[in-house]
C-alpha cells in the first residue's frame, strides 16, 4: 500500500523499488496467511499494480509480464477476490497500452469476473473501462453519456482513487465523440481533483488531453502547443517515458519539429510493436523524410 500510494503521487522510481522490496518477500506461507486472515493476496495485488507503474517508467513489456503473472497467480490460487483484482489491473494496463481491442475484450472479461466474485469496487472499475472502451468504438452521445454514468456511480460508492484517470478517459472520449465543450469542463473537474487528492500520475496524459480539446475547438494552436509543452515537462519530471511519449508525439505533430520526439523514443526500450510506438517512429520518419 506504501508503494502504491508512492505512485499515485507520482513518485513512480520509488513506487517501483518499493513494489520490488515487497515481492522479494514472496514467502508462499505469509502469503496464503495473509490471504486467509485478510482475502488480500499481496503477491497478486503487488505484481498487478507493480504493471502500471512498469508501464509508466517505459518498461512496458516488463509492464505486460508482471500484469500476465498476476492474474496466473490468482488462478493457480483460486481465490475469487484476487482473480477479480488481477483481472482489473491487467484491463487497464492494456487501456494504457493504447491496445483498444485488447483492452476491450480484456475490461468485458473483467467485469464478468467481478460479477461473478461479487467484487463491487473492482466490478465499477471494469465497468468504467468496458464503456470507454464502447465510446472508442462508437464515439456518440450515448456512449459518452454511459461512460460519465459509470463514473458516477463509482464515485457515489465514495471511492476517490484514480478518479482523475477515468475522468480523463471521459474527456478523451468526449473529444473524438466531438463534444469539445463537455470535455474541457471535464478536464476542469480532473484537475480539481487533482488539487484535492494529491494524485499525480495522470497529470501529463491531463495536460495533453487539453491540448487535444484545445485543437479540437479550432484555431487554438498556441494553447495547444502550450498544453503539450508542460505534458512533456510534467511527464518528465516524473520520470514517465511512456506519457514523455505520447506528448512529444503531439507536439511534434503539431509544430513539424523533430527534436523532443526523437529524445523520447530513445528513452524507451521496450514495447516497439505498442500503438504509441508505432505512432511516434511512423511520424518521425515523415518528418525525417521532410
Amino acid at each position: 500500500m506504501l508503494a502504491g500510494a508512492r505512485l499515485h503521487l507520482g513518485r513512480i522510481a520509488d513506487a517501483i523499488e518499493i513494489f520490488g522490496r515487497g515481492m522479494a518477500q514472496n514467502d508462499a506461507a505469509q502469503v496464503q496467511r495473509i490471504a486467509e486472515e485478510h482475502g488480500w493476496n499481496f503477491a497478486v495485488h503487488g505484481r498487478a499494480w507493480c504493471a502500471h507503474a512498469l508501464w509508466l517508467q517505459g518498461r512496458v513489456d516488463t509492464a505486460l509480464a508482471h500484469g500476465v503473472e498476476a492474474v496466473r497467480i490468482a488462478d493457480e490460487l483460486r481465490q475469487p477476490f484476487s482473480q477479480a483484482l488481477a483481472a482489473t489491473y491487467l484491463a487497464l494496463l492494456h487501456q494504457l497500452r493504447s491496445d483498444a481491442e485488447t483492452a476491450r475484450t480484456s475490461a468485458q472479461r473483467a467485469l464478468a469476473i467481478t460479477i461473478e466474485s461479487r467484487a463491487p469496487y473492482y466490478q465499477a472499475w471494469s465497468q468504467i473501462l468496458v464503456r470507454h472502451a464502447e465510446a472508442l468504438r462508437r464515439p456518440d452521445a450515448e456512449s459518452v453519456g454511459a461512460l460519465r454514468a459509470s463514473i458516477e456511480g463509482f464515485r457515489a460508492s465514495g471511492a476517490r482513487l484514480r478518479l482523475p484517470y477515468y475522468l480523463g478517459l471521459l474527456a478523451g472520449a468526449c473529444c473524438r465523440a466531438g463534444r469539445v465543450g463537455e470535455g474541457l469542463a471535464v478536464l476542469d473537474e480532473a484537475l480539481a481533483e487533482v488539487r484535492s487528492s494529491n494524485e499525480r500520475w495522470w497529470d501529463a496524459e491531463l495536460h495533453r488531453l487539453r491540448g487535444d480539446l484545445r485543437l479540437a475547438a479550432g484555431g487554438g494552436e498556441d494553447e495547444a502547443c502550450a498544453a503539450y509543452t508542460r505534458s512533456l515537462e510534467v511527464a518528465r519530471s516524473m520520470g514517465a517515458p511512456s506519457l514523455a511519449l505520447r506528448a512529444a508525439t503531439s507536439l511534434a505533430r503539431l509544430t513539424r519539429t523533430r527534436g523532443p520526439l526523437l529524445e523520447a523514443i530513445r528513452t524507451i526500450s521496450e514495447g516497439a510493436e505498442t500503438p504509441d510506438q508505432l505512432a511516434a517512429h511512423a511520424l518521425l520518419a515523415e518528418l525525417t523524410a521532410r
